[in-house]
């Protein structure tokens, strides 16, 4: 009982003393029991627990981990399965197992070495239970007689301590050295023998190992006397050293024995063999020549596998009586570089998100080479790659990191190539690719294809229709990537902007949600926003003009004369004027724009059709021959405007002519009778004569004061003065105009000598940003004048900080005012 207390205070001073080690040694008996307590590596590594669960906690290295086992919880390091020292380490005196444990997020990796001492849990072993001795009987006292010893795979103390022979009266047994491999168990002759008196003798040799709970074995040792062969054979050496490449071919002469005996005949031939005591694997592997002593290669050799081995021969000559002598080969392997490095990942993910920092740990490499010495000193490196690098750890093991910024859109993965050779000759090498994935972050904006797009759209469209398309992209991936379109504006006349337009969220489309009018709004402006799905969101902005076009849905207005309900215009002409003799002018305007406002005046009824022509551009209406004496007095003109929209859209007008003679109080009826119920009184006539007298009287003196003021300033026939004055311009064409665009008007006093016209105004569209030059307007005068049938002369004056046109055209719409 005190020698069991004494072990277990030892091997828990053992654990104690391993669990402080700043190299992380345990310290575990074998033969535990599965799921026994070793340690706490969380605790010995001063790790938190709590964190422990979400790091995934596993041991990664080696085929010897399959004992281990570790609670991802706890940490706490267990035994998985039964250790026997023995099988695991052999013979060795020390039994060392190297396991990693790995923990992620991040990624750390721990070096454990777990000692596994033995226990007494193997009984010695003879080869033989029973050893055959054949002596002569002339042997002298003193003789030593080798027995074969016994085995036991236990180390130490729980090894073979000592061995006893059973009492008699010829030997005595004389223990080995238990620290020497060739010192055998020896039995002293120390009386004479006599085989005459007794030929055989019986001897019974107890082994014991020396472990707690200690066991024992038996064998026999028969003891035969013989008649004199007194020279036994005899080695040069007691023990052989030979080495031998592990490539060696199979046939290949390892060594030669030779064994020489002093007797002769049949008492020095010699015959060799394997003792007892070599092992079953080494006899397999090598073949001795009985006759020769030859010993040669017979299977192949692995230094991997076994580096060394020990062959015990026996020599006897075939005499009568022949005592056996022994020597020891021992063979050791010598280690060729016939094994290639070998690559292991053991991170358990392949991807980095593209804003990892760097440094950062993707993947732990470790790197071995069976092979021994320099063949087994492995260099490893990354080929041909700049973003990432290995960094060494401890035993063999790398560290993969980044050596450069990351960027998915430039590389969204890598093909990483590991090479490993080693140091032997001729060098051996192996490479393994590791796939890195890169996972995306939101770091990339959505971009528009354009940062400004302009949509055109036809007025009076139906509402709800997609008038445009805008287009993000963001080079981000998944989430990142997933857009989603927004309207931004401000309001439009005290409306919101979403009352006329909307943008879908997923597709961009803009849509017209009321129908346009160009009269009314021209252009529009506003911002679409493209958001990604991202955290942070990201977005991007582009600029929307929407310009209206224009349609020919406004018909042509009359202004003069004013075709009112119930209202009638009558024009008085004199009966003496000449051909083109300006009777009256129709003043007509149009809403739209461009072609679709420019006007055009046609003589649609005229009761006397040769009598009167109109002016297709200008509206004028002018006497087309002399008037004849049985001409009417009164004449009805029908006038329409239409423009040159498609479709062509119209207005009409009548005007009432009447025939002034000598007399002008006297006037012909004009389009109705008047009853005795309508006819006017004396005091009302008087009235309207002093009227038209006035008013006669008023353009009478304007007249003459303006051919006065005409003929003082200038030395032609016919003075033109042309003021222009120019605010902002309209468009005219079909294009889209800008906002804040104003109408053009030009103001024109044209004096004649036949005839007196008064202050005419021409609306024009004309282009922009010019500044003193001319441009030439054609007017067309009355046939019978003194004037030249076309003049020029144009003074304008531009504006610099008007914008410009696009219609490369003029137009000119006179408004004639008799």
């Amino acid at each position: 009982m005190k020698m069991k207390a004494l072990v277990q205070v030892t091997w828990m001073f053992i654990l104690a003393f391993s669990c402080v080690s700043t190299q992380m040694r345990y310290t575990v008996l074998e033969e535990k029991e599965p799921r026994t307590y070793i340690g706490n590596v969380a605790t010995d590594m001063s790790l938190k627990i709590k964190t422990l669960p979400h790091r995934n906690v596993h041991i990664v290295s080696s085929t010897q981990s399959q004992y281990f086992d570790i609670e991802p919880v706890t940490g706490k390091l267990l035994i998985k399965d039964r250790i026997d020292r023995e099988q695991l380490c052999g013979i060795n005196s020390v039994c060392l197992v190297n396991i990693e444990i790995m923990l992620e997020n991040p990624i750390e990796l721990y070096h454990v070495e777990i000692n596994i001492l033995d226990i007494n849990d193997n009984p010695p072993v003879f080869a033989e239970h029973e050893i055959v001795l054949n002596i002569s009987e002339n042997v002298a006292p003193g003789a030593i007689f080798r027995v074969e010893r016994a085995y036991d795979p236990d180390i130490g103390t729980n090894s073979v301590r000592a061995y006893q022979l059973s009492e008699n009266k010829h030997f005595i047994l004389r223990n080995p050295n238990l620290k020497d491999s060739n010192e055998f168990p020896e039995l002293v002759l120390e009386r004479a023998l006599d085989r005459e008196q007794e030929k055989t003798h019986l001897l019974i040799m107890t082994v014991y190992d020396g472990g707690y709970q200690q066991h024992s074995a038996v064998a026999r040792i028969i003891i035969n006397i013989l008649d004199a062969n007194d020279n036994p054979p005899v080695f040069s050496q007691s023990q052989y050293v030979v080495t031998l490449e592990e490539n060696a071919p199979k046939g290949s002469l390892v060594i030669k024995l030779n064994a020489t005996d002093l007797d002769e005949g049949t008492n020095a031939e010699i015959i060799y063999s394997f003792c007892a005591s070599t092992a079953q694997k080494a006899q397999g592997i090598f073949r001795l020549e009985s006759v020769t002593g030859a010993i040669t290669l017979s299977d192949s050799l692995d230094f991997e596998e076994v580096n060394k081995y020990e062959l015990y021969i026996c020599a006897m000559d075939k005499g009568q009586n022949a005592e056996p002598v022994h020597c020891t080969v021992l063979v050791e392997i010598v280690d060729v570089n016939d094994n290639s490095p070998q690559i292991t990942v053991k991170s358990a993910s392949h991807s980095v998100p593209e804003d990892a920092p760097l440094g950062t740990v993707v993947a732990i490499i470790n790197v071995g080479d069976k092979d021994a010495g320099a063949n087994g000193r492995v260099s490893c490196r990354v080929s041909d790659n700049l973003t990432f690098q290995l960094k060494p750890s401890r035993n063999n093991y790398y560290s993969l990191v980044t050596s450069d910024l990351l960027d998915r859109e430039l590389a969204p993965e890598y093909k990483v190539s590991i090479w490993a050779s080693d140091h032997g000759y001729p060098v051996r090498s192996a490479y393994k690719t590791v796939d890195i994935k890169v996972d995306d972050v939101n770091d990339n904006p959505p971009r528009f294809s354009e940062v400004t797009y302009e949509v055109y759209v036809t007025e009076n469209n139906v509402p709800g229709t997609i008038v445009g398309k805008v287009t993000a992209q963001d080079s981000d991936f998944g989430r990142n990537a997933q857009l989603s379109y927004l309207l931004v504006g401000d309001q439009i006349k005290g409306e919101p902007l979403s009352t006329y337009f909307s943008v879908g969220a997923e597709n961009g489309a803009i849509y017209a949600l009321t129908s346009l009018d160009y009269e009314k709004i021209r252009e529009y402006e506003f911002h679409i926003h493209a958001q990604d799905g991202g955290v942070p969101q990201l977005s991007g902005s582009a600029i929307i003009n929407v310009y209206v076009i224009d349609t020919n849905d406004n018909a042509p207005e009359i202004l003069y004369p004013f075709p009112g309900k119930g209202s009638e215009v009558t024009n008085r002409i004199p009966r003496s004027s000449n051909a083109g003799y300006l009777v009256a002018k129709v003043l007509a305007v149009d809403a739209d724009d461009g072609h679709n406002a420019w006007l055009s005046y046609h003589l649609l009824k005229s009761d006397v059709p040769d009598l009167f022509s109109i002016s297709k551009y200008t509206g004028e209406i002018r006497i087309a021959r002399q008037f004849q004496s049985n001409d009417s007095s009164a004449h009805i003109l029908t006038v329409m405007v239409k423009d040159n929209g498609r479709p062509v859209l119209s207005a009409t007008t009548v005007l009432h002519l009447v025939l002034m003679d000598s007399d002008p109080e006297v006037l012909p009826k004009v389009n109705r009778q008047f009853s005795s119920q309508e006819g006017f009184s004396d005091l009302n006539v008087y009235l309207i004569i002093c009227l038209l007298s006035v008013i006669f009287l008023f353009f009478a003196v304007l007249s003459i004061t303006v051919v006065l003021r005409c003929y003082s300033t200038s030395n032609f026939d016919l003075g033109i003065n042309l003021c222009c004055r120019f605010g902002r311009c309209q468009q005219t064409s079909n294009f889209v105009q800008p906002q804040g665009h104003q109408s053009l008007q030009t103001y024109v006093e044209v004096h004649g000598s036949s005839s007196l016209y008064k202050v005419d105004t021409y609306r024009m569209s004309v282009p922009r940003r010019l500044k003193d030059d001319f441009i030439t307007i054609d007017y067309p005068t009355a046939n019978n004048s003194n004037l030249s049938q076309q003049f020029q002369q144009t003074c304008l004056l531009w504006d610099d900080s008007a914008a410009p046109l696009s219609h490369p055209g003029v137009r000119a719409d006179t408004y004639f005012l008799v």
